[in-house]
């Protein structure tokens, strides 16, 4: 439960956005303008000043987009990889710093857009607007990263985790919304693709995450020093979960709702269902740890088509007709 906790908060609040936003299937600005391939916007297509791409360029622009993100993801990885090999702590804690003011920052600036302009119609100034966004980004930055003397004590021990797993979740949320801009054939191929490089990452010998991993509990036996940066693993007890995965919960629970709340529910459900499958599996395993992507991913892409593709029309039909069960 202290795991599925997390999730589900981090799930909500992402569905809460791309409700709130109205977001198209097909791709919204900014973020769909910034991989290699966008889509036509719907309402350019509906008024007929453009004309839709074929299903041969649309397949095409998915599989430059995945390559252009997953890029990314690998190198960001590796790199990762060679800062925590050599100790570089205070390297990763600026990366992390940078990364969380300025996603932190854009996610507030959104919501604050969000609230003024599509869901209460709130009349705010530039300069409020700045003080909540500044504010936000302040106590989530200081929340995270600031080290003290005081913080030993055991209530400002827990609360100032709570408030680090509750920045760390709307830092997640907020990298996720990127995602919910692209375009429908963009993100479920990254999905599948983050399930097998998940998989290789974690369970191969060489893969870089299952190094990571050996080379902390080794460090943790020897009693070194070392720790983990904040805002890379939330822990939930003995089970942990990293960045990524959150991000990506909340990626695939985000485009469900976009389809409406049937897709949205079957797809949330049977991503906790994932999600707790893969905490039993890890604790009864032998190995240090296990893939947290794969067998949610996978339960929830299957969920989301079944609930799309058969399950939308039934009840569409059943509401239509007055039908109860």
């Amino acid at each position: 439960m202290s795991t599925v906790k997390p999730v589900v908060l981090n799930v909500m609040i992402v569905v809460a956005t791309a409700v709130a936003l109205s977001l198209e299937p097909s791709g919204n600005l900014p973020f769909q303008k910034w991989i290699v391939y966008s889509a036509p916007s719907t309402a350019a297509v509906a008024s007929g000043a453009v004309a839709p791409d074929g299903l041969g360029w649309r397949v095409l622009g998915a599989a430059l987009n995945v390559t252009f993100i997953m890029t990314i993801s690998v190198a960001m990885t590796y790199l990762f990889v060679v800062f925590f090999r050599y100790r570089q702590e205070w390297v990763l804690s600026i990366i992390l710093i940078l990364g969380f003011i300025f996603f932190q920052g854009g996610f507030a600036f959104v919501l604050v857009v969000a609230l003024h302009k599509k869901v209460l119609g709130l009349a705010l100034d530039s300069i409020t607007c700045a003080l909540l966004i500044w504010n936000f980004t302040l106590g989530g930055s200081l929340s995270m990263f600031w080290r003290s003397a005081f913080h030993e004590h055991g209530d400002v021990v827990r609360t100032k985790k709570w408030c680090e797993n509750g920045y760390l979740i709307l830092m997640t949320a907020a990298i996720a919304w990127p995602f919910l801009c692209f375009t429908e054939l963009t993100v479920w191929s990254i999905l599948l693709v983050l399930v097998v490089w998940d998989t290789l990452a974690v369970l191969i010998p060489c893969g870089p995450l299952r190094y990571v991993m050996l080379a902390e509990f080794a460090r943790m036996r020897r009693a070194e020093k070392w720790t983990m940066p904040p805002g890379i693993i939330y822990e939930a007890n003995r089970f942990r979960l990293g960045l990524g995965d959150f991000i990506f919960y909340g990626v695939v629970a985000g485009r469900a709702a976009m389809h409406g709340y049937v897709p949205a529910v079957a797809t949330i459900c049977a991503l906790l269902f994932g999600v707790a499958v893969t905490v039993v599996a890890t604790l009864q395993s032998t190995k240090v740890s296990l893939p947290a992507l794969p067998i949610a991913l996978v339960l929830a892409c299957s969920a989301y088509t079944l609930a799309r593709f058969a399950a939308v029309d039934y009840v569409r039909e059943m509401a239509t007709n007055a039908v109860l069960i």
